[in-house]
């Protein structure tokens, strides 16, 4: 059966891959958290709208997996969204999840 809703939502988990220093060397850190998003057509919008300016639109939420540096959940909040919307690393993992939802599997890459 397949349900046509008003406001589609799903969750989908985003993997990060967060640059780290490990002896004095330049790595990165897969960290994974919960991210709920609202299903919709963004192909008209992505012609003139930014990744973030397309994130706060369809990112509505997280799961109990985004936590501060004692490992306690943090809730979502519009101000706690936008600080990791500053950060690219998670602005990309955040669109590759969406658009990987949104096709059916993985997100694809340019040609």
């Amino acid at each position: 059966m397949f349900k046509l809703l008003d406001k589609p939502a799903f969750e989908r988990r985003v993997e990060v891959r967060v640059p780290v220093l490990v002896e004095g060397e330049n790595a990165f850190e897969t960290q994974t958290f919960t991210a709920h998003f609202l299903a919709v057509d963004i192909a008209e919008r992505a012609k003139e709208a930014s990744d973030v300016e397309i994130l706060k639109e369809v990112w509505i939420g997280w799961g109990r997996d985004v936590c501060d540096g004692a490992e306690t959940p943090l809730a979502w909040t519009e101000d706690r969204r936008d600080r990791l919307l500053r950060l690219p690393y998670v602005r990309r993992a955040l669109i590759d999840a969406y658009l990987a939802a949104m096709s059916g599997g993985a997100a694809r890459q340019g040609n």
